[in-house]
C-alpha cells in the first residue's frame, strides 16, 4: 500500500495594522506549500507575503509565513496562515519526502515588481510556492502568486507579482518554488504525479472571489492566485486551502480579491496543485 498524508497547520494573529502571523510544521511531515487570508473589515487590508520559513541554522523550510497590512485608511485586521505538510506512507511505514525550494529576490525596486523561478532538478515535482514583496514607504501590495509551466501541462516553476497602489513605492519582491522528490529508498518503485487545476472566475466585480478543488485521486499540496486587475488596481487578500464540512483533507483552494479606494472591476485566477503516489 502507498499513500500520500496530508495534514495542514493553522495560526492567527490578532487585529492589527499590518498583522504577522507564522505557523510551523511537525519534523516528521515535509512542507509542501501553504496559504494566508487576511480578514478585512472596512476599508481594506492586504496580503504583501505568504512564503515558506525556516529555523536559524536549518538548511529545510518547515513553517510559513504571511503578512498583510492597510493601506492609506486604517483597517486593522487578523490574519490567518496555513502550511501544508505531508509524509508518504508505505507497507514498511511511514517515509519523509525530500524537499526542493528555489528562490530568488529581484535586485532593483519598481513599482510593480514580477518575478518567477524556476525548479532546476528535473526530477523534483512542483508542489507550491510563496512571494515577500519588501515594500518601505506607503506600500506595495501582492496580485499574483501562482504556478508557471512551459508547456502547460507540467508546472515547474512560480511567479509572482505586486504593485505600488496610489502612492508610489518601488518594492524588490522574492519569490519561492517548493518542490519535492522521493527518498532514495523508494525513487525506483514509486512515482509522484502532478495534477495542477486552473480555475478563473467569470464575472468582474469590485471583491472577486473564486474557488478551485482538487481532483479525486489527488492530495492537494498548495495552490495560487492571480488578481486580474485592470486600472486602478485590485489586490490579494486571500489564497488558502479550503476543505468542507466532514472532510479530514484540504481539497480546496480559495482566491480573494479587492479594490482599493479607487474602482477597479476584476476577476481573480485560482490554482489547485496535487499529488498522487503510483506504484512503478
Amino acid at each position: 500500500m502507498i499513500q500520500l498524508e496530508q495534514r495542514v497547520f493553522v495560526e492567527f494573529a490578532d487585529p492589527i495594522n499590518h498583522p504577522r502571523a507564522k505557523v510551523w510544521i511537525p519534523p516528521e511531515y515535509t512542507l509542501t506549500g501553504g496559504g494566508a487570508i487576511v480578514l478585512w473589515g472596512k476599508a481594506g487590508n492586504i496580503l504583501t507575503a505568504s512564503y515558506p520559513i525556516k529555523k536559524d541554522g536549518e538548511a529545510i523550510y518547515t513553517g510559513w509565513e504571511a503578512r498583510a497590512k492597510d493601506h492609506r485608511i486604517a483597517d486593522p485586521a487578523p490574519l490567518i496562515v496555513y502550511a501544508i505538510g505531508f509524509k508518504l506512507l508505505t507497507e514498511n511505514g511511514a517515509l519523509k519526502l525530500d524537499q526542493d525550494v528555489v528562490t530568488a529576490t529581484s535586485k532593483t525596486p519598481v513599482n510593480h515588481p514580477k518575478l518567477n523561478v524556476k525548479l532546476v532538478n528535473v526530477e523534483s515535482v512542483l508542489t507550491g510556492g510563496g512571494a515577500f514583496v519588501d515594500w518601505k514607504n506607503s506600500g506595495n501590495l501582492l496580485t499574483a502568486s501562482f504556478p508557471i509551466s512551459s508547456d502547460g501541462n507540467s508546472y515547474t516553476g512560480w511567479e509572482v507579482r505586486a504593485k505600488d497602489h496610489i502612492d508610489a513605492d518601488p518594492a524588490s519582491i522574492s519569490v519561492y518554488a517548493i518542490g519535492i522528490n522521493l527518498p532514495n529508498s523508494v525513487a525506483q518503485s514509486i512515482k509522484i504525479i502532478q495534477k495542477v487545476i486552473v480555475m478563473p472566475s467569470t464575472t468582474p466585480v469590485n471583491h472577486p472571489q473564486g474557488d478551485v478543488r482538487m481532483d479525486d485521486g489527488f492530495t492537494l499540496t498548495g495552490g495560487g492566485a492571480i488578481d486580474n486587475w485592470d486600472t486602478a488596481g485590485n489586490l490579494l487578500t486571500a489564497s488558502f486551502p479550503t476543505r468542507r464540512s466532514g472532510e479530514l483533507d484540504y481539497k480546496g483552494w480559495n482566491v480573494r480579491g479587492k479594490d482599493h479606494e479607487r474602482p477597479d472591476i476584476s476577476t481573480v485566477t485560482c490554482y489547485a496543485i496535487g499529488i498522487k503516489a503510483t506504484s512503478v
